[in-house]
């Protein structure tokens, strides 16, 4: 608390004068001044957490004239009042209740402000999440982006918390894209440590540059209770269009998304092109060069 300047004469003690209040309230901002008698901020705002308040290892008394605003000079000059002022002020600031009352308070107002922070951080995060959920339905649906906006509007309108930000279609093309990256992520990872039997489906085709490109799938099973699935692994320019650039291609996106060399040469067991010389010619074909470093693979074309 910091220093409490009064207008009124009548709040600090009569024999103070305006400039020495105002001194002694700047040097000790926990004092406080009623009705011509001095207290303690301090301890009156412990005194209000609760009686007898106490932390691990601090067992205090607080004086009750201090937390009740009675201390007054005693004397019948104002120079004996002040003095007994100055010693009662000195020897309250140097007391171990009122010591301890600061560290209580100290402590106290750390935790508040550690609650509201945690709080703040809980409330954006849930926030956030609504939002997430939003853009997931939007992909899992295969719903517009620009519905994305308008569903968030209607559950601000029920109540529902999203936040002030991560609201425009354009941010919701970003969530998606996270939110796939993740749970590729994820699917990868539990293709690797489970040792998933897995097969590669690979397409070249041409991008809006015109560059060439080959497009990689991936289709195994991840779950027992389901059929196996198919997704999009990833999409390549290629530097080169020969059967050795192809796959070694191949193989660095593969290598680049987790898989390693033993895992490829137990479990790929599989592999599906289209029927060009280069991806199924029996000498030097991408196909060829791929079952001599991973001989389980079987080739099929679609």
């Amino acid at each position: 608390m910091g220093p409490v300047v009064w207008e009124s004469r009548s709040q600090w003690p009569s024999s103070w004068t305006k400039e020495q209040w105002m001194y002694f309230n700047g040097r000790f901002t926990w004092i406080y001044a009623r009705d011509g008698r001095i207290g303690c901020s301090i301890c009156q705002e412990v005194q209000a957490l609760g009686p007898n308040r106490e932390t691990p290892g601090m067992k205090f008394q607080l004086a009750k004239e201090w937390v009740n605003t009675t201390v007054i000079g005693s004397g019948d000059l104002k120079d004996k009042q002040n003095r007994t002022l100055r010693k009662k002020i000195y020897e309250h600031s140097n007391s171990k209740g009122h010591k301890q009352a600061a560290e209580v308070l100290q402590v106290s107002q750390e935790q508040l402000l550690k609650t509201i922070v945690s709080e703040q951080q809980t409330g954006c995060h849930l926030a956030t999440c609504n939002v997430f959920r939003t853009a997931y339905y939007i992909a899992k649906n295969d719903r517009p982006y620009t519905d994305f906006t308008e569903l968030l509007l209607l559950q601000q309108l029920n109540g529902v918390k999203i936040g002030r930000v991560l609201h425009s279609k354009t941010v919701c093309v970003d969530i998606i894209d996270e939110i796939s990256s993740e749970m590729k992520k994820n699917v990868l990872k539990t293709l690797v440590v489970g040792r998933v039997p897995f097969s590669i489906m690979i397409d070249e085709s041409t991008s809006l540059g015109q560059k060439t490109c080959l497009i990689v799938y991936i289709r195994c099973s991840v779950d027992k209770s389901c059929e196996p699935i198919s997704f999009f692994l990833d999409i390549l320019e290629l530097s080169e269009t020969n059967a050795s650039g192809l796959c070694d291609a191949l193989l660095s996106c593969l290598f680049k998304h987790g898989f390693d060399s033993l895992y490829m040469h137990e479990c790929w067991v599989g592999i599906g092109t289209d029927g060009a010389s280069v991806m199924l010619g029996r000498k030097s074909g991408v196909v060829t060069q791929l079952q001599v470093k991973y001989p389980n693979i079987i080739a099929w074309h679609f």
